[in-house]
């Protein structure tokens, strides 16, 4: 029926919005262990979140307090230990983009590349010393499912945070249980708004030699409008088993989190960049 439908003068147009749940699964955020947050105080996460508390220092503090020596080697930090943070490549660079790192923007025809702009360079900085400093952070160069990688680290419940797509919440919610979900931090309290960043991307789209736009976009927005109100609900709730419908707090960080998601023109087009 979709396909019928969107067909026009014996053109397929594409129109692709939450029909997919890719945009959905691959938001890029960061599990906290329940059990972990509340042991160590940190009982209000999630308002930090609302009052733009939530930054690179305050979510760095709260990790090198929960990193600690668990094999009692005394020596350097191992798979062994708590950390702070667990991460991979993905994990590092949805950091940056949390940041406001944009690599290139798109108006009027135009690319403009900012790849070694001064903001681009001040923010590379800063994540790269907020995931090296004091050990609190545990990194698996991008072997997140391995025997000792950073999905293992966190569901064995030896990681405050875990930077992930929101999908492992399938596999969390069966190991650790008491967990929740927050937004990639701010740089600092002068950034203007948080922002999430897809580890794929999925486009909207609708060719530009279509004879009949206004019909092409009206399908795209009923698949929209339907998919948010009838997909997206059930996604969470019966993949994911977040309590989307039935817990207030958890449904207003989920939506939350997912209107701010962003996607940077290069890396959508990266392939013709390479």
């Amino acid at each position: 029926g979709w396909n019928n439908n969107a067909t026009v003068n014996g053109k397929i147009l594409s129109a692709v919005g939450y029909f997919s749940l890719d945009p959905i699964a691959q938001e890029q955020v960061l599990f906290f262990n329940g059990a972990l947050a509340q042991a160590y105080g940190y009982t209000d996460l999630y308002q930090k979140v609302y009052d733009k508390e939530w930054t690179l220092d305050a979510m760095l503090g709260m990790m090198k307090e929960a990193t600690q020596d668990k094999d009692g080697d005394t020596s350097t930090l191992s798979f062994e230990d708590q950390f702070g943070l667990s991460y991979d490549r993905w994990g590092c660079r949805a950091f940056l983009y949390g940041c406001g790192m944009q690599l290139a923007s798109y108006k009027n025809d135009t690319i403009n590349f900012q790849l070694t702009s001064q903001k681009n360079i001040g923010i590379f900085e800063s994540v790269y010393s907020f995931l090296k400093e004091s050990n609190a952070a545990y990194d698996t160069d991008g072997d997140r499912y391995g025997e000792k990688g950073s999905q293992a680290l966190f569901t064995g419940g030896r990681a405050l945070f875990y930077a992930c797509p929101i999908e492992a919440a399938d596999v969390i919610r069966g190991k650790v249980g008491n967990y929740g979900v927050l937004p990639m931090p701010l740089l600092n309290s002068d950034q203007e708004d948080y922002i999430t960043s897809l580890l794929g991307t999925t486009t909207c789209s609708i060719f530009k030699t279509c004879p009949n736009i206004d019909r092409a976009a009206s399908i795209l927005e009923a698949l929209c409008i339907i998919s948010y109100r009838d997909v997206v609900p059930k996604y969470y709730e019966d993949c994911l088993k977040f309590e989307y419908q039935n817990d207030p707090e958890v449904a207003g960080m989920l939506d939350f989190i997912r209107s701010r998601v962003n996607v940077d023109f290069m890396f959508i087009n990266d392939a013709h960049f390479r």
